[in-house]
């Protein structure tokens, strides 16, 4: 029962999917996979931490802390199952996580540690283009930005420069940020800012408090780049 859960398990996760039940018999057999729990509260990830492993989320949510160098802007989402952290992480220079994590949840994990990532890359086809293919659209998405249709409205500015710094593209957002900071981003005056910032408010697009921008749905911001 248990293995067949497993089974069920990873394949909710684009990094197994396409692979035959005879191949995903093959891993579960002859890879060491390592499985994690958390108690709400509890801090799974701390942000720079070195990225030894892959974790993947399989029951529970979690909230993604991801902020500016200099902290001027925090970013808080909420991601839940199934849910991989940050794989790009465990490559490249420096190998360490972008963002803290915390449960808001009680929350599993089923854990792969690099070197048994490798391998399954050496063994299992499938597995290496499903990574390669991860980290290409990941790679690609970044590259296409600064030849997409730029921001015309300080509306736009702003639902761009919030949509920017997101690390997904679902769900509730909550940005801390001052609102002076915010104008020097988007390269104009305060009081416009707080006025246009208002406007969208009663738009229902988002909630205003001291400091603080609550985006409750982030396909609004899309909706307003878009329309």
């Amino acid at each position: 029962m248990e293995h067949l859960q497993v089974f069920n398990r990873l394949l909710q996760f684009p990094l197994f999917q396409g692979m035959g039940k005879s191949e995903l018999s093959q891993v579960l057999a002859h890879t060491k996979f390592g499985f994690d729990k958390y108690e709400t509260g509890k801090r799974v990830i701390r942000k720079e931490e070195v990225c030894r492993k892959l974790h993947f989320l399989t029951h529970g949510d979690l909230r993604v802390t991801t902020e500016t160098a200099d902290g001027s802007c925090v970013v808080d989402e909420q991601v839940t199952a199934p849910y991989t952290l940050q794989t790009e992480c465990l490559f490249g220079l420096p190998q360490r996580f972008r963002s803290s994590f915390v449960a808001l949840s009680p929350v599993n994990f089923i854990t792969l540690d690099k070197q048994e990532v490798l391998r399954l890359c050496q063994r299992f086809e499938v597995f290496q283009l499903n990574m390669f293919n991860q980290l290409a659209a990941q790679s690609q998405r970044l590259l296409l930005q600064p030849w997409q249709h730029q921001p015309a409205t300080l509306r736009q500015h702003i639902a761009s420069f919030l949509l920017s710094r997101c690390q997904t593209d679902t769900g509730a957002k909550c940005f801390h940020i001052l609102m002076v900071t915010l104008a020097q981003a988007v390269n104009d005056s305060r009081l416009d800012v707080s006025n246009e910032l208002r406007a969208m408010e009663r738009d229902g697009l988002l909630n205003l408090s001291r400091g603080k921008i609550h985006v409750p749905d982030v396909e609004l911001l899309h909706r307003v780049l878009t329309g």
